[in-house]
């Protein structure tokens, strides 16, 4: 069973930097009628503090969705427990910010509408001018303030994604859960937005929990990387990343130490066989 801390990198207090986010023994099983049960997960113990962003990498089954899923509140473990800010995980967690792989915008509304959904939410007890403002501030700090009015068909897939993340942050979380957020999209915009996302969170000191398939972006994004092995899925190594990121991320990329920290982990994942029923 794999015990890991992942700590911040400044000397800030839990309290200044927000959400902490634990996995205690945690596994879960899925049971179908049609099929036997599958272990998508098993003995995980991984705690993520305050103010750390921690990238997840593994084979394709070894339930690094699933994992997101439970910090959101929308699986249950199958065993042991799952801790948001101490406390257990028992239903929806609308604490958190939730970002997934696809932007899932409604199309039938505006950018600003789908921005705004969040806060129509139960528990958002803000008048509509308060509702309005905040949106207006995560549209320009996503650079799409002059977008408002459009609909989603009109705009381009990276800034479909600038919206989706504006709608994940404009309640202001302390935590974002972002599961292979910029998957689909080719590399030089997938590196602006990789880029614009760290200086947004630079400025709040977020607690970020992100799943990826890309190695390099795992490591350049990253205070710490948590690799997972399949069959069923589990940590099986934690790297420490320490990069100057005040930069361009270009420069940082093409670094040594990235070279070197990316090679380590390609290895280890080699070892570890992909499952044929795809990510969980």
């Amino acid at each position: 069973m794999s015990t890991v801390a992942v700590t911040p990198q400044t000397g800030a207090g839990a309290e200044e930097l927000g959400a902490g986010i634990g996995f205690e023994d945690v596994s879960k099983v899925f049971v179908s009628a049609e099929s036997d049960a599958f272990t998508a997960i098993e003995s995980i113990d991984l705690t993520i503090e305050p103010g750390t962003f921690v990238t997840i990498v593994g084979p394709s089954g070894c339930g690094k969705s699933t994992l997101l899923n439970m910090a959101a509140g929308l699986l249950k473990p199958s065993s042991g427990t799952v801790r948001y800010r101490g406390s257990p995980v028992t239903g929806v967690n609308t604490d958190v910010g939730y970002m997934t792989q696809k932007d899932n915008l409604l199309p039938w509304r505006r950018v600003e509408d789908n921005v705004r959904l969040p806060l129509e939410m139960p528990g958002h007890h803000r008048s509509r001018a308060e509702k309005t403002a905040m949106v207006e501030a995560q549209l320009a700090r996503v650079g799409l303030e002059k977008f408002g009015r459009r609909y989603p068909a009109e705009l381009s897939g990276g800034m479909r994604k600038r919206v989706a993340l504006a709608r994940s942050l404009v309640y202001d979380p302390a935590t974002l859960l972002m599961d292979e957020p910029f998957g689909a999209l080719d590399a030089q915009l997938r590196l602006s937005l990789q880029g614009q996302l760290l200086e947004l969170l630079r400025r709040d000191r977020k607690t970020v929990l992100f799943v990826t398939h890309d190695i390099e972006e795992a490591v350049m994004l990253a205070d710490r990387v948590v690799v997972f092995g399949a069959n069923p899925g589990r940590i099986v190594h934690v790297e420490d990343v320490h990069l100057d990121r005040s930069g361009d991320l270009v420069a940082a990329r093409r670094s040594p130490e990235v070279a070197e920290i990316c090679g380590r982990l390609w290895s280890m994942l080699e070892t570890h066989e992909e499952t044929p029923d795809g990510d969980r």
